[in-house]
């Protein structure tokens, strides 16, 4: 088992596991199965599995989220609102049972309030944000790092050996597998977070799987 570096409290995470990402190229891919074989299997936000198995798999040992998801604030910005997101209902993360949420935030709430906003059945940790920064410079980020960007980093820094699915390496808009969403937001530079991934996967530090 390998702890995971910058976390509250300590989290240990098998050799090896499988990052889900929500991109749409995981539509008609059939990795559930492979997937589901990890011992590990980690998503992001509210991204769901009832519907998808065959592309996406069942099984789920980790929600990596943002503040906003944490704290199950309502979807909104750019003239988005939660009746654009149908799939996402806004009390995800309150109603989570037995599972383990990891997350990764400004502001996020003290560690003694965090099961005012999920189960007590489920283990919440925290990233030390204040490593973000040094984070950048080794790797190289333009900007503070989306939720699943930063997993998979921390992973490599943990000497965590990942395979990646549902990553679209590609420059282009995103999508999700289960709904449309509105462009990334301004705080992220997402053509630099996937450069720095593309360079990743040829220095042989994780596996993509397209």
């Amino acid at each position: 088992m390998k702890n995971l570096l910058f976390t509250t409290p300590e989290l240990l995470l098998p050799e090896k596991a499988a990052i889900v990402g929500s991109s749409g190229i995981l539509i008609a891919s059939k990795y559930g199965k492979l997937i589901d074989s990890f011992d590990c299997v980690v998503r992001f936000n509210r991204a769901p599995t009832i519907g998808f198995e065959e592309d996406v798999g069942s099984k789920t040992d980790i929600y990596v989220v943002n503040n906003h998801v944490f704290t199950n604030q309502e979807i909104s910005g750019s003239g988005w609102t939660s009746e654009h997101y149908p799939t996402q209902p806004q009390f995800f993360v309150r109603d989570l049972k037995n599972t383990n949420i990891y997350c990764i935030g400004q502001d996020l709430p003290s560690y003694s309030e965090v099961h005012r906003h999920t189960s007590i059945s489920n283990g919440v940790f925290y990233f030390d944000y204040s490593q973000m920064e040094c984070i950048r410079n080794e790797f190289g980020f333009a900007a503070n790092l989306g939720v699943g960007t930063c997993f998979i980093i921390l992973c490599i820094l943990s000497n965590v050996e990942v395979s990646l699915f549902g990553i679209d390496m590609a420059d282009r808009r995103r999508d999700h597998y289960w709904e449309e969403r509105p462009p990334a937001g301004p705080c992220h530079n997402i053509s630099n977070e996937k450069a720095v991934l593309n360079k990743l996967s040829i220095d042989k530090m994780v596996h993509i799987n397209v």
